[in-house]
């Protein structure tokens, strides 16, 4: 009986080796090679990731590089402009200043004239006083107050 069990066990290896081994031997084989195909996809993605990356770190550096670059153009005009302005700021101011100025002499040369024009006017009023009438001391001082009241309450 012994002989039998055995040759049952045998005939049981020999069916199972014909007929399960190999089909699962070729499955796990089928199924390292999909293993290993989904690893190799996966370290292909992997490299294709990190090659993205770089090239969106460089676009990144890229830009913030032109970034800078604007901002300083700005900072330049801006500086320019500024400066500009201040220039042109300071000519008009010059130029109110002197047109102020001859507008002041021609005020000036104005009140002067119509000054002289006073004086004028009441020296020759003195004068016809003086030659309308004898003059005696006391006259010639009482002209004198006279034209200097004349002058006074103008001139203040």
């Amino acid at each position: 009986m012994l002989v039998l069990v055995m040759l049952n066990f045998g005939a049981i290896l020999f069916v199972m080796y014909r007929l399960l081994w190999r089909p699962l031997l070729k499955l796990l084989d089928d199924r390292a090679h999909k293993v290993k195909g989904e690893l190799d996809a996966a370290a292909g993605a992997k490299r294709e990731a990190e090659a993205l990356a770089r090239a969106h770190r460089a676009r990144l550096d890229g830009a913030r590089g032109e970034a800078l670059a604007i901002l300083e153009t700005a900072r330049e005009q801006s500086a320019a402009l500024r400066e500009e302005a201040l220039e042109e700021a300071r000519e008009d101011a010059a130029r109110i200043l002197e047109q102020a100025d001859k507008e002041a002499g021609l005020a000036a040369a104005k009140v002067k004239a119509e000054l002289q024009e006073e004086v004028a006017r009441l020296a020759v009023d003195i004068a016809g006083d003086i030659l309308s009438r004898e003059i005696k001391a006391e006259d010639h001082e009482k002209l004198i107050s006279m034209g200097l009241a004349r002058l006074g309450p103008e001139d203040a």
